[in-house]
């Protein structure tokens, strides 16, 4: 899950003490597009010439996809160049690498597109059969998809870079172009308002939260967007929809999402019931695993139960989480124990 969603990790922007690049995956990504684009232009002027008698030989294809390799090359460091104060974050392999533009994905796969349309035409016309038109229209098709993949991909992670980099407003900007956008796919759509929810909770706007996380319909999301919704339920004191929906995500997220449905639990617990039936409870359930909620709600609990070294003890690793504004209001006795802790 994303690092925007719910719950909050520190983020993963790393010291600007190297030049960032851009990611081996993306490049591989551009390289192929570009090629298999200018490819399919190369074939495409095969065929027009066998159709005009201009004698094409493959030499032609060839040449078409060294030189839309080359062209996606110079589009690549054109793009590092225009990209140049773009947030950066750690990869996998711990590199600093900045996004890619979402053109240098969208721009071949449309050409490909098109030339597959246009094959179609000519295939069709040449053979006075369907066959072509029903194949190179398929794949043209099908290669519009993928455009329209890529191109919500690379959206989404320029948005999550920037919520990942703490620039709330810009990130918030593109997430919901990416929500409201007749082309975004629908796992894209669903994660952007997922983490519109989180941003808006995280600003303790409930209610503009609560909107969010109750729109994806996407199984892969669904049970952290029913345990955001939990959260902000157990926020506005609604308990039994906070349950309600603290049980919804574990159906949908099949136990990936168990510990922050525990922590929801737990802060219900606590708020209703008082610090030393959380304790007691929560004590039952905690190791190492236990997630940042969790660790608030039952640092909390022994902080009010005259346990301040314990309590100290139990927020270790939960700091960002509770940083948050809205459990910062609901539970005023965070902010000591943060202090504390440091």
């Amino acid at each position: 899950m994303s690092a925007t969603t719910f719950p909050h990790r520190e983020p993963t922007v790393s010291p600007a003490d190297d030049e960032p690049s851009t990611s081996r995956d993306d490049l591989q990504r551009i390289l192929i597009a570009w090629g298999g684009a200018s490819t399919g232009v190369g074939v495409l002027l095969t065929v027009l010439g066998q159709v005009t008698g201009s004698d094409p030989t493959r030499a032609w294809a060839l040449a078409a996809t060294a030189a839309g390799l080359l062209a996606g090359v110079a589009a690549w460091r054109l793009d590092a160049w225009l990209g140049r104060d773009r947030p950066t974050l750690l990869d996998a392999h711990g590199r600093r690498v900045r996004s890619v533009g979402s053109w240098l994905f969208a721009l071949p796969l449309a050409t490909g597109a098109a030339t597959l349309l246009l094959l179609a035409v000519v295939g069709s016309v040449r053979t006075g059969s369907l066959l072509p038109a029903l194949v190179f229209g398929g794949l043209a098709l099908s290669l519009g998809w993928v455009a329209r993949s890529a191109l919500t991909q690379s959206r989404l992670k320029v948005a999550l870079t920037l919520a990942d980099a703490g620039s709330a407003r810009p990130a918030r900007a593109a997430l919901l172009d990416l929500a409201e956008a007749w082309w975004t796919t629908t796992p894209g759509r669903a994660h952007a308002q997922l983490t519109l929810g989180y941003l808006a909770l995280v600003e303790d706007e409930l209610d503009s939260a609560a909107r969010w996380y109750s729109l994806p319909r996407e199984r892969a999301v669904g049970g952290h967007a029913a345990v955001g919704l939990a959260l902000v339920r157990a926020l506005q004191a609604r308990y039994d929809e906070a349950e309600h929906h603290a049980q919804r995500a574990t159906q949908l997220g099949r136990g990936g999402v168990q510990a922050e449905v525990d922590g929801v639990r737990l802060l219900c617990l606590l708020l209703q019931e008082g610090p030393n039936a959380a304790r007691e409870h929560g004590e039952r359930l905690f190791d190492e695993r236990a997630g940042g909620l969790f660790r608030v709600a039952l640092a909390v609990a022994h902080h009010r139960g005259g346990a301040p070294d314990l309590a100290i003890d139990r927020l270790r690793g939960a700091l960002s989480t509770a940083a948050m504004p809205p459990l910062r209001r609901i539970l005023p006795d965070l902010g000591q124990i943060a202090a504390d802790e440091r």
